[in-house]
């Protein structure tokens, strides 16, 4: 089950919300706990590279959850978010201590495919990444798993989260009315930005969204009645100068010298060389898994390296209803890099826990079979639900999912939730009510 640090208010209320927690895991038999360690650039435990979060300066949160987690034979395994850093909804002092190093060095934001870096139009407008294509970045964030273990070496493991590039694609259509100003775009490709004025580190940014116009239609003259603009906005990462030398290093392949822009390049990459495009970003993101293991193993830290991983993407959605397939997983490699089941295999992973979000159950078994052909049988697996407020996966099909996975012999399920894991948590913190799980949970530990 995920767990997250905003859950819990700042002390002493944290030690009530502590108990009930662990009285909520005994009551459900949950047996593994996985624990966001950081929330944005605050750590949740005393971190020599992070600040701590000011609610529980002090108050070594992250330690007591997972001693009181033991106390009645839960494992605790510290959840590490790997590419998101930085939302932009949060407030950030000129004078935090320490100050993490990826708020000073822009150069380590990930730039998009049309040449956008992601402190110029952040993904949804407001969240930066760190840029895993880089060496440099990718040992930070396997620092941090160093820092996380030598602080707080009682976890039972480390769970990586969102361990991927980021990547979504959007297509707007615009009705402009006449639209008359659009007639003065010029040929070549043209860009739109909306912003809003939002401050980061004492700098006032202008940023939010960019798109690239794909078509102007109906804009030739007079007489017409309305204009559409075709926007598109693919995240696609990461088209960087240091990125794009890494890939000629690596490769071998140069880049024609007529091409100039960001936009041009990505292009002539996914039409002339996509497959090796696609193995680059895979490389990238498996060392960075192969860097955390290897931190894991000079730390001595002889416990479970697992991951939250995809099945397909995007995994809902438009992809709800749909059955799953074999060449789903392909399509992952495109888009988000992650050859997850290729690090089982290698031995990087000891479990992975597949965000299958709220497929019906029946899909949920056949996307875990298909996962399970791939890899082995007897690599581990944990199905992911998502439980959260928004996303109301109904009860019974959580049940229903439940008996199908234990009838297959698969190792279990992970309950995972963007909002709170508990009904009571949820009326502390003023927030709507969900699902009631709690029985449907019971039912499935029975």
């Amino acid at each position: 089950m995920w767990a997250y640090p905003f859950e819990f208010r700042p002390p002493p209320t944290a030690e009530k919300d502590i108990k009930f927690l662990v009285k909520w895991c005994e009551k459900l038999g949950v047996n593994k706990v996985f624990f966001a360690v950081r929330r944005g650039i605050y750590s949740f435990h005393e971190s020599k590279i992070l600040p701590q979060n000011p609610q529980f300066k002090g108050f070594n949160l992250l330690g007591k959850i997972v001693k009181s987690l033991h106390d009645i034979g839960v494992e605790a395994h510290g959840m590490v978010v790997v590419s998101p850093w930085v939302n932009l909804r949060e407030k950030v002092p000129s004078d935090i201590d320490p100050c993490p190093p990826f708020l000073r060095r822009r150069d380590w934001l990930p730039v998009d495919r049309y040449g956008f870096r992601e402190d110029e139009a952040p993904f949804f407008g407001r969240t930066y990444d760190l840029d895993i294509g880089q060496e440099e970045v990718r040992q930070f964030i396997a620092e941090y798993v160093r820092d996380l273990i030598e602080a707080v070496p009682e976890l039972d493991g480390i769970h990586l989260d969102f361990i991927r590039y980021r990547y979504w694609k959007s297509t707007l259509k615009i009705i402009a009315g006449p639209g008359s100003e659009f007639r003065r775009i010029p040929p070549s490709p043209a860009f739109i930005k909306m912003t809003l004025s939002r401050r980061l580190l004492n700098e006032e940014e202008g940023l939010k969204l960019a798109y690239k116009i794909m078509d102007v239609r109906n804009a030739g003259g007079p007489p017409f009645k309305e204009t559409e603009i075709i926007l598109e906005r693919e995240y696609l990462y990461c088209f960087c100068e240091k990125c794009l030398k890494n890939f000629t290093d690596k490769t071998g392949i140069e880049f024609p010298e007529n091409l100039k822009t960001t936009d041009e390049k990505s292009s002539w990459l996914l039409e002339k060389h996509k497959e090796a495009l696609i193995k680059f970003r895979i490389d990238n993101v498996t060392d960075q898994v192969r860097k955390v293991r290897k931190v894991m193993d000079e730390e001595g830290f002889n416990k479970p390296l697992s991951a939250a991983t995809f099945a397909r993407f995007p995994p809902h959605g438009t992809t709800d209803t749909k059955p799953p397939s074999e060449e789903d997983y392909d399509k992952i490699l495109y888009t988000i890099a992650q050859d997850w089941t290729s690090w089982a295999r290698e031995k990087l992973l000891d479990f992975a826990a597949p965000m299958l979000y709220w497929m019906p159950p029946q899909n949920i078994l056949v996307a875990t079979l298909i996962l399970k052909k791939r890899i082995g049988k007897d690599f581990p697996l944990y199905p992911g639900i998502l439980t959260a407020d928004n996303y109301k996966y109904k009860p019974k099909w959580l049940l229903e999912a439940a008996e199908l996975l234990k009838e297959n012999n698969i190792e279990g399920l992970t309950l995972f939730r963007y909002g709170t894991w508990c009904e009571r948590v949820r009326r502390n913190l003023g927030m709507k009510p969900i699902y009631r799980y709690e029985k449907t949970i019971k039912r499935i530990k029975e």
